[in-house]
């Protein structure tokens, strides 16, 4: 009898987990429908302009002022064209509350590239560092990664970040694992002098991958995209790059 009631237990336990395993999979899979067809909508909105910007109010990029009147915490929006990073920035006044908030600030739990909360945009600040989360759908930051290996950046070496008052082309520099304990690469966004920004930059070349046969200078901005690697605990996979005209 004993022995039945515990079977009994153990059945409704099993039972409860895996009702419980299945709503999750399923709030999960909401999550990641809903987020990718609320960024695509996103992504229509917006209409770049080629041959020169166009200025709404405020100075405001006139493709992103649509944008920036239902949320004025946009940034801007980072672009690799041919992958699946093509999201809309958005800066708060800290690095929490949009981790799993979407453009809307309704809860998300894939969250949307966020720029760090001390970076300026205008004037810009020497490095911009934008964050976001390595989703297993492949979408925000997981296509980062790929950076990890130098076909990948033979390919999509040029990255495209406009601010919401200007737009801007980057060449990747160097990728690499790391954490933040090891090394605080996301302490520079304003360097005091050359020796600063020269020591960071030679950081960044020493812990690549593999050499991007691209540099910087003391002047150039920089953007560095950061987001977790799931390889160590607490590790991230960082890739900085230069502005330039190209």
């Amino acid at each position: 009898m004993i022995v039945k009631k515990f079977l009994t237990v153990l059945e409704l336990l099993l039972i409860l987990v895996f009702v419980l395993s299945a709503a999750y999979v399923g709030f999960y899979f909401y999550q990641s429908r809903s987020g990718i067809t609320e960024y695509e909508e996103l992504r229509e909105s917006i209409e770049p302009y080629e041959g020169g910007n166009e200025y709404a109010y405020n100075g405001i990029l006139s493709q992103y002022f649509e944008l920036y009147e239902q949320n004025n915490e946009l940034a801007g929006w980072i672009r690799v064209t041919g992958t699946n990073i093509d999201y809309p920035v958005v800066k708060a006044s800290d690095n929490e509350f949009y981790m799993h908030r979407d453009f809307y600030k309704s809860y998300k739990y894939c969250g949307i590239p966020f720029m760090d909360y001390q970076c300026r945009l205008k004037p810009q600040s020497d490095n911009i560092i934008i964050y976001a989360h390595n989703m297993r759908d492949g979408t925000m930051f997981k296509e980062l990664n790929k950076y990890d290996e130098k076909a990948f950046f033979d390919e999509f070496g040029t990255l495209e970040f406009d601010t919401v008052y200007q737009t801007g082309i980057y060449r990747v520099i160097a990728a690499f694992y790391t954490s933040p304990d090891t090394f605080l690469y996301h302490t520079f966004i304003d360097m005091k002098d050359k020796d600063e920004f020269d020591g960071f930059i030679k950081t960044v070349k020493e812990k690549a991958l593999y050499d991007t046969g691209e540099n910087a200078e003391y002047g150039d901005k920089l953007l560095t995209l950061s987001t977790c690697s799931y390889n160590k605990n607490n590790e991230r996979f960082v890739v900085v790059a230069r502005q330039t005209e190209e």
